[in-house]
């Protein structure tokens, strides 16, 4: 998925969805575009899991749930962009990482 190149046009798409109809208890992909590119992990309610702005041009974005607590697993990906010169580009994303087991960290806290 991806969005108008440097010098491009913006053609109105300012974001893409990525659902899953199993909620993912950790779910993640690069990012790639600039300090921009904005990322949203939500729950199956809709609730707001987490936010992250690159600070890269790439990177990799994830979410990790606090266990088996489903409220905490991930069911949607928004993927967008802040306002840069005019135009919402969100840059393109590839390499879609999830999975529903959420390992065991002995000693972890959070």
């Amino acid at each position: 998925m991806g969005s108008p190149y440097p010098g491009g046009v913006d053609d109105g798409r300012v974001g893409y969805e990525i659902r899953f109809d199993t909620p993912q208890g950790r779910a993640g992909f690069p990012r790639v575009w600039n300090i921009w590119s904005l990322t949203r992990f939500c729950n199956k309610a809709g609730d707001l899991l987490g936010t992250h702005q690159n600070t890269m041009g790439r990177e990799f974005v994830g979410w990790m749930s606090d266990g088996n607590d489903q409220s905490t697993w991930a069911s949607r990906m928004g993927m967008d962009g802040l306002a840069s010169g005019g135009s919402r580009q969100v840059g393109y994303s590839d390499n879609l990482f999830f999975g529903i087991y959420v390992p065991t960290r002995p000693g972890w806290r959070g």
